[in-house]
């Protein structure tokens, strides 16, 4: 689990932008009170579909 602090870091952006993926549910996240936990798997669920890899299938081989 990751808090707010984590996912800026790992990131590389600040608060009010995490905030934003956080609260439109870009990346899936549970609130509890006033603290943001986000798994870890959510947070990496996300990179990979931004970045186009969460299309490559690893189970498909290109046989020429």
């Amino acid at each position: 689990m990751l808090t707010l602090e984590d996912v800026c870091r790992a990131m590389k952006i600040g608060k009010n932008a995490a905030y934003d993926l956080l609260k439109t549910g870009k990346i899936k996240s549970i609130r509890n009170g006033r603290t943001w936990i986000v798994p870890k798997r959510a947070l990496e669920a996300y990179v990979m579909k931004e970045s186009g890899l969460d299309l490559i299938d690893p189970m498909v081989q290109n046989n020429p």
